[in-house]
This record gives C-alpha cells, sequence and structure tokens, in this order.
C-alpha cells in the first residue's frame, strides 16, 4: 500500500521531471544552434561534445572531433598556453578567458577567444569543462591590415620611419643585454631629384621600389631594412661580431645599384650614398641615426656613391655646418650681405660694359666671407632661394645707379636652379625690374648648363618670356656640364661664358686654347655673345682677342668691387 502521500508527491514529480527535461532541451538548442562554437570537454581535454559550427570553423564535421583532445586542434605555438588555460578553468569557480589559434583542416590558422568553465561535483572536483569559441580571424587580419598600413611604407612595402626606430630601440636594448655589435647604416638615393624632375614621380617610384627589392635581397636574416622618407633608407645591423663586418655589408648595399636599373623603358644609372654609424652602449636611436644621417652626408660630399663612417671630426663638422646655415640665415634678414661688382670689358676698347653682381657675407665675427664659405649651405637648404631673392632686388637697385650714364651697359647674376625652379621666379624678376627702374635689356641672368638641363618646361617658359621682355639668358662656365649643343638650339640663350679653367693655360696648353676657340666660333655662328672669365694677364686677353673673343672679365680688368666705391664712377671707365 503506498504511503498516504504518495499520490501528493507524484504530479510535483513529474513537473521537475519536465522542468529538468525542458532545461535540458534548451540547453541542447542553445549548444546546438549557437553560431559560436561550442564544446564540452573532460578535464583532460578530451572532447566528449561539440556542436556543428566548431566542426565548420574547423573545416571538418563536428563528428570526427570527438574523443580527440582538444590539443590536436591547437596550433603548435599554442599548446603550453592552451594547458595553462584548462589548469586555470578546472582550479577556479568561474569562467576563464584566452586568445588561441586553432588549425583549420587547410591548415590556415583560425584565431579565437574561448570562454570556459568547469562543472564541479558537490566534492568539489571538476567533471567537465564547458567552452564557448569564437572565431575572431576576420577581426584579427583587419587588426593586422591596420597595424601594417601605420607600420609599413605603401610603397615598398618596407618598415617605415615609426616601425624602423621602435626595431632599433628593440635592438639596442638587445645589445645592452646580451652583448654584440650594432650598426646603422643611412642610405640615400644620389640624384633621384633629377630623375624624378626629368622623368616624372611614376618613374622616380618604380626605381624605388626596385631599389627597396635589391635591398631586401642584399641583407642578411638578422638585419633589418627599411624605408625612412623619399630616397632615403635605413638598414639596421645587428649580431655583428666587429665594426669592420658594418663596412662590408655597407659596401654589399652599395653595390646593389652597380647593375643600371630598368624602369619604363629608361635604364637608370644610379648610386648609393651611405653613411654607417656604430652603436654605443648607452645610445638612443635617435642619436644613432643622426649620426648615420651626418655620415651619410659626408659621403655625398665626397663625391657620392660611396660609403663613410661616422667619427667625432663629422661630428664637429656638422655642428660647425648648422651654426653656419643659423649665422647665414640671420644674414639673410639681417642687413649683412653685400654686393661686389666685376667689371666685364670690351677686349677691343678697354670700356667697360657691364658688371658681374658677386655675393658677400660680411660676418660680424669671421669678417668679410666668399660666396664659397657659404653657398654649399645655402644650396643644400631652402636659404638658397632666399638669398637669390636679396640678390635679384639689391642687384637690380645697383645696377640701376651704375648704369645710369649707359643704357647700353648691362648687370649680371648669377641664378641657382632651386631659384630657377621655382613657380614665382618670373614674377619676383619683373618686380625688381619695376621696382629698380632697370631696364629689361640690362639684366642677364646666368645659369649653369646643369640647372638649365634640370628646369622644367613651365620654368623654360618662363624664361623665355623674360628674354622676349628683353632680359638675356647667359650659360655659366660653359663647357664644364653635358650636353651643352642641345639647348643652345632649344633656349633663347644670348650670351656664353668660357670657364676659367679654359683660359687658365690658354697661352701653354694647346687642348685649352683649341676648346676655347671652338667656343668662340660656335658663339659666332649661333650669333651670341662670348665672355672668357677668369683673365689674369695681358697676354691671355690678346690670344682671346685674337680668337675672336669680344668680353672679358677677370682680375686684369678688376676685382670685385664693392658697390659703395663704384658711386659715382662712370661706366665706361
Amino acid at each position: 500500500m503506498p504511503p498516504p502521500d504518495a499520490h501528493h508527491d507524484a504530479p510535483a514529480h513529474d513537473e521537475r521531471q519536465d522542468a529538468l527535461h525542458d532545461a535540458e532541451e534548451r540547453f541542447r538548442l542553445a549548444f546546438e544552434m549557437a553560431p559560436t562554437g561550442n564544446a564540452i570537454l573532460q578535464p583532460d581535454g578530451r572532447l566528449i561534445r561539440v556542436n556543428a559550427s566548431l566542426g565548420t570553423m574547423l573545416g571538418t564535421d563536428g563528428s570526427a572531433l570527438l574523443q580527440r583532445r582538444i590539443t590536436e586542434v591547437v596550433r603548435a605555438e599554442d599548446r603550453d598556453r592552451l594547458q595553462q588555460f584548462l589548469d586555470e578553468v578546472v582550479a577556479g569557480p568561474g569562467p576563464v578567458r584566452v586568445q588561441l589559434r586553432l588549425a583549420h583542416g587547410s591548415g590556415r590558422p583560425v584565431h579565437v577567444v574561448v570562454t570556459a568553465s568547469a562543472v564541479h561535483d558537490s566534492g568539489g572536483a571538476a567533471t567537465c569543462v564547458i567552452a564557448q569559441i569564437e572565431d575572431v580571424t576576420a577581426r584579427k587580419l583587419a587588426q593586422a591590415a591596420l597595424t601594417h598600413q601605420a607600420t609599413h611604407d605603401p610603397l615598398t612595402t618596407l618598415p617605415n620611419r615609426t616601425l624602423l626606430l621602435d626595431r632599433l630601440g628593440q635592438a639596442l636594448e638587445r645589445s645592452r643585454r646580451n652583448g654584440g655589435h650594432i650598426a646603422l647604416l643611412f642610405c640615400d638615393v644620389d640624384r633621384f631629384k633629377r630623375i624624378n624632375d626629368s622623368l616624372g614621380h611614376e618613374v622616380g617610384d618604380q626605381l624605388l621600389v626596385e631599389i627597396a627589392r635589391r635591398l631586401r635581397t642584399s641583407i642578411r636574416g638578422a638585419d633589418t631594412a627599411g624605408r625612412l622618407s623619399g630616397d632615403e633608407f635605413l638598414v639596421i645591423c645587428e649580431e655583428l661580431g666587429r665594426e669592420s663586418d658594418a663596412i662590408r655589408l655597407a659596401e654589399r648595399v652599395r653595390a646593389i645599384t652597380d647593375e643600371p636599373i630598368a624602369v619604363a623603358g629608361h635604364s637608370l644609372a644610379v648610386t648609393l650614398s651611405i653613411g654607417v654609424a656604430h652603436a654605443g652602449p648607452n645610445d638612443q636611436p635617435a642619436a644613432l641615426l643622426r649620426r648615420a644621417d651626418t655620415a651619410m652626408y659626408e659621403a655625398k660630399e665626397r663625391g657620392r656613391g660611396r660609403v663613410e663612417v661616422f667619427d667625432e671630426t663629422l661630428r664637429e663638422r656638422a655642428r660647425a655646418r648648422l651654426q653656419l646655415e643659423t649665422e647665414l640665415r640671420t644674414a639673410v634678414d639681417g642687413d649683412q650681405l653685400r654686393l661686389h661688382h666685376q667689371p666685364i670689358v670690351d677686349l677691343s676698347t678697354g670700356d667697360i660694359v657691364g658688371r658681374e653682381a658677386l655675393v658677400r657675407w660680411q660676418h660680424p665675427v669671421e669678417g668679410l666671407l666668399a660666396p664659397g664659405a657659404f653657398l654649399d649651405v645655402a644650396e643644400e637648404s631652402d636659404l638658397i632661394v632666399d638669398l637669390g631673392s636679396w640678390v635679384l632686388d639689391e642687384a637690380c637697385r645697383q645696377g640701376r645707379l651704375l648704369t645710369a650714364s649707359s643704357t647700353r651697359t648691362h648687370v649680371a647674376i648669377n641664378v641657382s636652379a632651386r631659384q630657377l625652379g621655382r613657380p614665382d621666379f618670373r614674377r619676383r624678376v619683373e618686380n625688381a625690374l619695376a621696382t629698380s627702374g632697370l631696364g629689361h635689356g640690362q639684366l642677364i641672368l646666368e645659369l649653369t648648363e646643369t640647372s638649365l638641363l634640370k628646369a622644367a618646361k613651365s620654368t623654360l617658359a618662363d624664361v623665355d618670356a623674360l628674354n622676349r621682355a628683353g632680359v638675356r639668358l647667359a650659360v655659366d662656365d660653359f663647357g664644364t656640364g653635358y650636353s651643352s649643343l642641345t639647348y643652345l638650339q632649344k633656349l633663347p640663350v644670348g650670351v656664353v661664358k668660357i670657364d676659367r679653367s679654359f683660359v687658365a693655360d690658354i697661352t701653354t696648353d694647346a687642348k685649352r686654347r683649341a676648346i676655347a676657340k671652338a667656343v668662340i666660333s660656335l658663339g659666332q655662328a649661333l650669333q651670341l655673345d662670348v665672355i672668357a672669365e677668369g683673365v689674369e694677364d695681358a697676354e691671355q686677353a690678346a690670344v682671346l682677342a685674337d680668337m675672336g673673343c669680344r668680353q672679358a672679365q677677370g682680375y686684369l680688368f678688376g676685382r670685385p668691387t664693392p658697390f659703395e666705391h663704384l658711386v659715382g664712377t662712370t661706366t665706361g671707365s
């Protein structure tokens, strides 16, 4: 006979059973239908239940995963981390998270975030582990792409400045911990701007891509190569046995341009100037970079296409150069520049037909400095543009006073390639003439052959417009550049100046005399005025006159003289 209350307990038991069944069914549906991967594991990591999403995630059928240890589907490099994770899950009370890489059936990694908790019995022993596995591969790849964009150069795909300095810092720290020698190579493509200006930026970009490819193949596995900016590349050299190893590596890098580079139908012969800096025990990345940069500029000054190593002499020279640049900037703005005028004479009459305005720097400490002391510094910076503008304005002003007695005399000024390439160059010349009152026909712009050949079409159009207005164009140092005859036909050149190197030995060297004669004959044939530079004695002047040269300048006729000493003299005296 059943207990008196049994008929009352049966419905409650049935309700509990139904509720348990409903809970289990809800769990089953949530487990099986979840878009994320779900798994139940034994405490030792053996898979005893998985859903279809996990099988899809791994490129296999879910049933194929059962009874396999989860370590079998985790990439080898993450298995130690997985074991630590399982130990923590089994030991702990709450959910634990970890990022792992699983192995897809195709072999590719699947980045996942695993969240897991252990189920414990009444005695506290873990009976199983329930894990939720979220595929974050797309997110990881997107993050990696963004990181790559932020740390790599988009053109060459090499590490960029940010990543290079970070890796340099890490390399220096490893060197301090473990010993070993580190060197930094600073590589610059010589005359790269000329290629960009003459052939276009697309050709320049393709050239950089090929140099980057060659650079990758020239370095060791322990080295890091990257693009710092523009045409500048860095190589971080680690694990060097001695300092001389860095020189050998630098020479190997320099040699990557020994063979011409074919780009867009052009065979480009380029060179690399490379500076080497050796790391000290307490060096920081920025300091090492500065030293390598200084050594690279020394390589350029010594002829380009070579390797130079930084030493303290270069440091002092760099400091002096920086100081000079700072002082020169003050000079341009602070009324320290002067013009000295050297006469240009008619060889048949001895009359002065013009003057060349030559800049000088009245340094507050060093005294009067000739152009050789500061023009290189000005050329390497944008100061040459400001300095050239001052010379243009002042030469026109002074020239107006010096040529007041005769409109047939002229003033000549030197124009740098950078100044010529400025988009406002023509306007500046027109303004200087208008402000000073100097006639267009009384101004001669002296340009080197190289700057003319590098000039863009728009620049040459401005020069042509100035010429049509009366301003004359002179080719300075004629014969020392290249492709001389080409532009004489295409450009409105009115004057050529025979370089002093051909004049110096004209009375004793038959070859130089022949070159001078050829230039004079060419000028006569093209109806150009020919001016011989550097005439220092009467014998040179007589030889030039006999050859048909009509004008000359040099110490024989007068040294460059301050404007203040010339005011009041007559132009023809």
